[in-house]
C-alpha cells in the first residue's frame, strides 16, 4: 500500500500547526417552508409552545440603530479568515449588515474565505512569524484549546464589555463552556453547534408491509437500527437499485469518510493515540469490527458513493428519497423538511448513531464553531474588534441570523426559544437527542497530526471494501503509518 501525500517535513517542524486540510464545514443556509400548527422546542430547562402562522422567507431587517458602544474609534481594517462554508461565511455577510447599518463607522472589513488548505496554510504562516495579517478568525469548538495553546488568541476579557460577554456566555448550553474558556479566559465567541444523528425514513419503517417483510426475512421487529448488525441488515433490506432505493451511502470522500463514519461518528472520544507516548488503539477489535460493518455498507451503497461526500452526495441522495437512512451532521434537516427542496418532507425521523452493541451508548462528537481575534492585532483594530463583536451579539443580530437557516443550532439558548426560530428550525428532536446521550464535544490534542492521517484512513478501508485486505490487516497497516508520523514529527 502506497503512502498518502503529506505535509512537507521542514513545514511541519517550523510550526507544529499542520491542522487537518480535510477538516469540514457542517452545516446548510437554506430557508424552508414550516406547516401550521403547534410545535414545541425544549430547550434546557424549558419549553416553549408556540402556534406556526406561516411560512417565514426571510430574515428580519431590524437592527440596532446606533452604534452599540460609545467609545470612539480610530479606523481600523478587520480581517476575517475562514474556511468556506455556511455559517462562517454567514458571519462575512454579517459585516456588510454592519456596514450597512453605520456607514459612518470607519470599520473596513477584509473577508477572506477560502478552501481549507489554503486557510491553514496562511494561518500556519501567519502564526509561525507572529504577523498581524488577519485580527479575526473563525475557529472550530474543539480546536479553540490548541490554539489558546499555541498563543494565538487574544483573551475577550480584554475586548470585550465584561456585562455583556457575561450575558453572552449565560445564555449558551453549559457544556459548551469548558471549550471556550481555559483558565478563566474567553476565547471563542460560538455562533452555532451540532452533532450526528442516523435520518430515516419514517413511511418506510413504519409500513405494515415493510415491516412484515423484514421479520420473515431477519427475525426481529423493523426499527431505526441501534447496532451495528441492526444497521447493515436494514441496508441490504432496504436496497432495491430496479426502484432507486438504496439503504443508506457511505461517504468516499476522505475528509467525509474521516469525519463523519469513521472517527467522529463512531468513537466519539478522540483519544485513539496517545501522542506521548507515540502509540495508537486503532487497530483494536472495536475498530476492526467498524471497519467490517462500513464495508458491508459501502457493498450496497449508491453508485459513485466512492467520490462523495455528504453535501455533494449523501444530502441530495436522502432529499431525493433515494436512501432510507442517512447518517450524517444535523444540518440538513431544515432541507430535508422543505417541501420546495425535498420529496421526502415531513417523512423523516431522526435517530442516534447506531452502536457495536445494545449496551453500548451512542457517543458521537458534536461539533460548533464561533469567531476568535488573533492577539497579534493593534490595539484600534481591537477597538474596532469590540465595535464589530458588541454589535454582533445583539439579540436582533443574533435572531436575524438565526432566521438565515444557516445555523443549525443557533449557540444561544434564549435565541433558540424564540417563537419565530423555534417555529421555523423545530429543533425539538435534536435538542432531545442531545440532551438523552449527553454532549461529547472533544478537544483536538492531535489537531497537527491529524492532517497526515485523513487521506491513509480511507485508503485503508478501500483496500478493505476491494478485498485487498481483511479489516484486521488495513488498520494494523494504518496503525503504523500513525506511529510513523508521530515518530517523524511528535516532540
Amino acid at each position: 500500500m502506497s503512502e498518502p501525500k503529506r505535509v512537507g517535513r521542514r513545514t511541519f517542524l517550523n510550526y507544529a500547526i499542520a491542522v487537518v486540510a480535510t477538516g469540514v464545514i457542517v452545516g446548510a443556509a437554506t430557508y424552508f417552508a414550516v406547516p401550521k400548527g403547534e410545535v414545541t422546542v425544549t430547550a434546557p430547562g424549558t419549553t416553549v409552545t408556540t402556534t406556526v402562522t406561516g411560512t417565514p422567507t426571510t430574515p428580519p431587517t431590524t437592527s440596532p440603530t446606533t452604534s452599540p458602544t460609545t467609545t470612539s474609534i480610530k479606523p481600523a481594517t478587520l480581517a476575517y479568515l475562514s474556511e468556506s462554508g455556511p455559517e462562517p461565511e454567514l458571519v462575512a455577510e454579517t459585516f456588510k449588515w454592519y456596514n450597512q447599518a453605520f456607514p459612518g463607522v470607519p470599520i473596513t472589513f477584509k473577508p477572506d474565505i477560502c478552501d481549507r488548505t489554503v486557510s491553514r496554510q496562511k494561518y500556519m504562516g501567519m502564526l509561525t512569524e507572529k504577523r498581524n495579517d488577519y485580527q479575526l478568525y473563525w475557529c472550530w469548538l474543539q480546536w479553540t484549546r490548541w490554539f489558546v495553546a499555541h498563543d494565538a488568541l487574544e483573551p475577550l476579557e480584554n475586548i470585550m464589555p465584561s456585562d455583556l460577554l457575561n450575558k453572552f456566555k449565560s445564555a449558551l448550553p453549559k457544556w459548551i463552556i469548558k471549550f471556550i474558556e481555559i483558565d478563566g479566559k474567553t476565547y471563542n465567541l460560538p455562533i452555532y453547534y451540532n452533532s450526528l444523528c442516523l435520518f430515516y425514513r419514517k413511511d418506510l419503517f413504519e409500513d405494515p408491509k415493510e415491516k412484515e417483510n423484514f421479520k420473515a426475512k431477519y427475525g426481529y421487529e423493523l426499527r431505526p437500527p441501534r447496532t451495528w448488525k441492526e444497521w447493515v441488515d436494514v441496508a441490504k433490506f432496504f436496497t432495491r437499485p430496479d426502484k432507486e432505493l438504496w439503504g443508506t451511502t457511505v461517504d468516499g470522500k476522505a475528509w467525509a469518510f474521516f469525519y463523519n463514519e469513521f472517527i467522529y461518528g463512531n468513537v466519539g472520544k478522540l483519544d485513539y493515540v496517545d501522542v506521548k507516548n507515540k502509540t495508537t488503539t486503532i487497530n483494536s477489535p472495536y475498530f476492526v469490527q467498524l471497519f467490517e460493518t462500513l464495508a458491508e455498507l459501502a457493498k450496497v451503497s449508491p453508485p459513485g458513493w466512492e467520490e462523495g461526500d455528504w453535501f455533494t452526495f449523501g444530502d441530495p441522495m436522502f432529499a431525493q428519497g433515494k436512501l432510507a437512512m442517512w447518517h450524517n451532521w444535523w444540518y440538513p434537516w431544515p432541507t430535508f423538511q422543505d417541501p420546495g427542496k425535498s420529496k421526502v418532507a415531513g417523512k423523516v425521523g431522526v435517530a442516534p448513531t447506531p452502536t457495536i452493541d445494545e449496551s453500548t451508548i451512542p457517543n458521537p462528537a458534536a461539533s460548533g464553531g464561533g469567531v476568535t481575534v488573533f492577539k497579534f492585532a493593534t490595539e484600534e483594530q481591537k477597538m474596532a474588534a469590540r465595535e464589530y463583536l458588541t454589535w454582533l451579539l445583539s439579540d436582533p443580530i443574533q435572531e436575524k441570523m438565526a432566521l438565515t437557516g444557516a445555523l443549525f443550532l443557533p449557540s444561544r439558548v434564549d435565541i433558540l426559544q424564540k417563537p419565530t426560530v423555534s417555529s421555523l428550525l423545530q429543533a425539538q428532536p435534536f435538542l432531545e437527542l442531545g440532551e438523552k446521550l449527553g454532549w461529547s464535544l472533544q478537544n483536538l490534542d492531535t489537531l497537527e497530526y491529524e492532517a497526515f492521517w485523513v487521506d491513509a484512513s480511507t485508503e485503508a478501508f478501500m483496500k478493505v471494501v476491494k478485498g485487498e485486505m481483511k479489516a484486521k490487516e488495513a488498520l494494523d497497516w494504518y496503525a503504523e503509518y500513525i506511529v510513523k508520523t508521530l515518530r517523524e514529527h511528535a516532540p
